[in-house]
């Protein structure tokens, strides 16, 4: 049976407008809004306000492809199920359910699996043929590129902050603050190894720009840097 998208997308912002009035889940419309606008670019309208009213958000999600549509629905169902268990499983499954029917693969996901593995595959074969800038540069880029795209997921990106130490705060910021709240244990070492490579990475591509490339990199920093840094996109893609 066909999913009642309609119905579907209305229940799902029911528990955001009870997220924002009871403040539980701390869900929010412009918290959606981010979710779509990383999700889908290409399909938020350019007339469409920081915060959108109920009725522009449904047409919003209507108008999407079906596929980028599932993600979105799954994606916020699953920021919002410890605070609205029973409702969001009813959705989860009618999702579920809807999608086994379709035979819709899930692509995204694997989608950001292949671009870390073909990143990883790059800076492996620029280290292997000793082009060790080459090898920081991407590696720069890759976690530039998982920093912006993590910040959009939680709505907390501003395109003013493209300042890699700045980007790794306010992901530091984020998470320390998500598992206080929901009373996760953690550990400062996590935090920690974000903070100490990020910074690693800025002082060095500062520097590598200063000298117009001609600034030293040696193996084991190349090294360090790319194994590091991948401990770090693995950690963030469970937010992703």
């Amino acid at each position: 049976m066909a999913l009642n998208w309609i119905k579907e997308c209305n229940g799902l912002l029911d528990l955001i407008e009870k997220s924002e009035q009871t403040g539980i889940g701390d869900y929010s419309r412009r918290k959606l809004l981010g979710l779509v606008r990383y999700v889908a670019p290409d399909h938020i309208p350019t007339s469409i306000p920081s915060e959108p009213d109920r009725h522009q958000l449904l047409n919003l999600l209507l108008d999407l492809p079906e596929n980028e549509r599932f993600e979105v629905l799954e994606q916020s169902a699953h920021d919002l199920e410890p605070h609205f268990t029973r409702p969001v499983h009813r959705l989860l499954e009618a999702l579920e359910e809807s999608r086994e029917e379709s035979e819709m693969p899930v692509i995204r996901l694997e989608n950001r699996v292949d671009k870390l593995n073909r990143y990883l595959k790059r800076i492996d074969g620029a280290i292997l043929h000793g082009r060790y800038t080459l090898a920081m540069k991407l590696t720069n880029r890759l976690l530039k590129e998982y920093y912006r795209a993590f910040l959009v997921s939680v709505d907390n990106y501003d395109l003013k902050k493209e300042d890699l130490n700045l980007m790794s705060i306010s992901v530091c910021r984020y998470i320390v603050n998500y598992f206080k709240k929901n009373r996760i244990p953690y550990t400062e070492r996590r935090i920690l190894l974000i903070t100490t490579v990020t910074n690693v990475l800025f002082t060095t591509m500062r520097h590598i720009n200063r000298s117009a490339g001609k600034y030293p990199i040696d193996k084991a920093i190349a090294i360090y840097a790319r194994n590091n840094v991948n401990r770090i996109v693995r950690f963030l893609s469970r937010w992703l």
